[in-house]
């Protein structure tokens, strides 16, 4: 996980300064994690909202066959609940596609001249 947050260090504040966007994670194999790990998600995601370079929002997809997709889901949605970006877990890649653009396509008439 230390290498994923290090990679969104990085590239969060480059996606932030083309304008707004979402951010969507596709969980394959395993989406186990241990509290810890989830408390390190949170920490590291609410310091890139109060620094200004977190997406407008997030959505986890975790299809039916990944390991602790039903068990991880809840406890993904209940860890980043307070962050301050809009989150939810999906089964499937196209219904989060859906409610991302939800929020999106907003952002970006709002931003465009």
């Amino acid at each position: 996980m230390a290498a994923v947050l290090e990679i969104a260090q990085i590239t969060f504040p480059a996606m932030t300064a083309k304008g707004p966007w979402a951010h969507l994670c596709t969980f394959s194999e395993s989406a186990l994690c241990s509290p810890d790990v989830l408390a390190d998600l949170a920490n590291a995601l609410g310091q890139m909202v109060q620094a200004g370079v977190a997406p407008k929002v997030m959505a986890f997809v975790l299809p039916v066959d990944v390991e602790g997709s039903a068990l991880m889901a809840q406890l993904f949605e209940q860890a980043l609940l307070h962050i301050g970006v809009p989150f939810r877990c999906f089964a499937e890649v196209d219904a989060a596609n859906l409610w991302l653009a939800s929020f999106v396509a907003p952002l970006s008439t709002a931003v465009d001249p």
